[in-house]
């Protein structure tokens, strides 16, 4: 009683009970039970054999399957991105460090740094420091100015000397 309760008050709950022949049809019985049944197993061994024997590309043909069909709209999307990228790729400028940043290595996270010892965050932040640090002795005006704008973003001050 109370099943047929849940299903009249969750239709969708019923739907999926539902038994759904989503893979390879299986047979329930072992031997054949009637005239029927038997007539039909043969028939479909017959024409699985047949379809085996053919090549895939008459498979294909016989399936109806002719070519996998894209939406116009997947096309598009595709085609947006791959120009978006394109973009983005010729947009991105190299940013020539400079030899001091590259020689200064800094420590492992755990290891000690400054009589602290190394953590990631810290890491991180050194990191960024020699970026701004490279940017700003590069020259160029663009990286001057995204130099500034990371002091900015860490409220560091215009002239604040870097560790």
């Amino acid at each position: 009683m109370a099943i047929a309760k849940n299903y009249r008050l969750y239709p969708h709950a019923m739907a999926l009970q539902l038994v759904l022949p989503l893979g390879r049809f299986k047979w329930q019985t072992s031997r054949p039970t009637t005239r029927l049944g038997r007539a039909f197993r043969a028939g479909m061994t017959r024409a699985a054999k047949a379809a085996a024997a053919l090549p895939f590309a008459a498979r294909k043909e016989l399936a109806g399957i002719v070519a996998n069909v894209v939406p116009q709209w997947v096309k598009d999307a595709r085609s947006r991105a791959q120009a978006l990228a394109k973009v983005v790729k010729a947009a991105q400028m190299a940013i020539n460090f400079a030899t001091d940043v590259l020689e200064a290595k800094l420590p492992k996270v755990g290891e000690m740094f400054q009589g602290k010892k190394m953590t990631v965050a810290m890491h991180r932040r050194l990191t960024v420091l020699q970026i701004i640090k490279s940017e700003e002795t590069s020259g160029d005006a663009k990286l001057i100015e995204y130099a500034a704008w990371r002091r900015k973003c860490l409220k560091l001050a215009p002239g604040a000397p870097l560790v």
